[in-house]
């Protein structure tokens, strides 16, 4: 699977949002989204560009971006949300509320966060 530079500072966008979610955000956290975008080949400088672009990009852009995926582009975009929720081993409340709204907006598919983490890992 291949992301433009675009999709990924748009998956990132939705990431830094769901991260702050529970109102900080947390070393493992912050290691979850760069490791997304190191996953795609990107190396320390593109990344650091990615999330200083995705820093500037408006949630609507995102959302739409992310929208206009493909369904396994999609899959892996839930998958990531899910992970990174996940990831400082508790699920707030509100990281599960922006994490069902932000998947209707983008036409996200429904998986458990179980399923997240396993389907992240192995992309």
């Amino acid at each position: 699977m291949t992301f433009t530079g675009l999709e990924l500072s748009a998956i990132v966008k939705l990431g830094l949002l769901m991260s702050m979610a529970d109102g900080k955000v947390d070393d493992t956290e912050q290691h979850v989204i760069i490791l997304e975008l190191l996953k795609f080949g990107m190396t320390e400088n593109q990344a650091k560009a990615a999330l200083i672009a995705a820093n500037a990009m408006e949630f609507t852009d995102a959302a739409a971006t992310v929208k206009n995926m493909t369904s396994t582009e999609k899959k892996h975009v839930v998958s990531f949300l899910g992970a990174l929720i996940a990831a400082d081993g508790k699920i707030a409340d509100e990281e599960v509320k922006l994490c069902t709204l932000v998947s209707l907006l983008c036409g996200l598919p429904e998986i458990s966060a179980g399923e997240a983490i396993v389907n992240w890992l192995a992309d």
